[in-house]
């Protein structure tokens, strides 16, 4: 049986702290129009809760744990920003002027356009930080170390005398 590297203390406790750091990246997102907070700083709250379970138990885990690609992720963020633009020129209004829709919503309260942009924002900052970081894990990972970057090896010499490897010398 091969033995597991990770530590099984932080595996419990990263499984313990990602749903609070993806409800909590939520209330982020939700407040930010009034005080603090708003769709980067959840997106990197939420992108940082999956990054500790990458470290926590892999990359591979992390990737099944998402619903949808890091690059859906980016899209859709992109595609909802652009929907916050330019939903105010559906009523005559420049681009992104801000609309207030009259239905309050319970315990959000007052929505708007900017939910939309925020969302948008959100979903695009964890989809690029999940991304980029699963992808440096991934090259990390699969790195090889890269030949003739000795100064030896790239004259086309030994590292090496045989000598010092423990063999005889051969004669030239």
């Amino acid at each position: 049986m091969k033995a597991n590297p990770r530590s099984q203390i932080f595996q419990i406790t990263v499984d313990w702290l990602q749903p609070l750091l993806l409800i909590f990246s939520l209330f982020l997102l939700l407040r930010g129009h009034n005080a603090p907070g708003g769709g980067f700083s959840g997106g990197l709250v939420a992108g940082s809760a999956f990054i500790l379970a990458a470290l926590a138990r892999g990359s591979d885990y992390a990737r099944a744990q998402m619903p949808c690609s890091a690059y859906t992720l980016v899209t859709l963020g992109l595609s909802l920003g652009l929907i916050a633009a330019l939903l105010p020129l559906v009523f005559g209004l420049p681009v992104f002027t801000g609309l207030w829709f009259e239905p309050k919503v319970p315990v959000i309260g007052t929505v708007g356009s900017f939910l939309i942009f925020d969302t948008g924002v959100y979903l695009l900052v964890m989809g690029f930080v999940i991304g980029v970081l699963l992808n440096l894990a991934r090259d990390a990972h699969n790195h090889q170390p890269e030949k003739n970057l000795d100064a030896d090896e790239a004259q086309g010499g030994d590292p090496a005398p045989a000598e010092a490897q423990g063999g005889a010398a051969t004669p030239s």
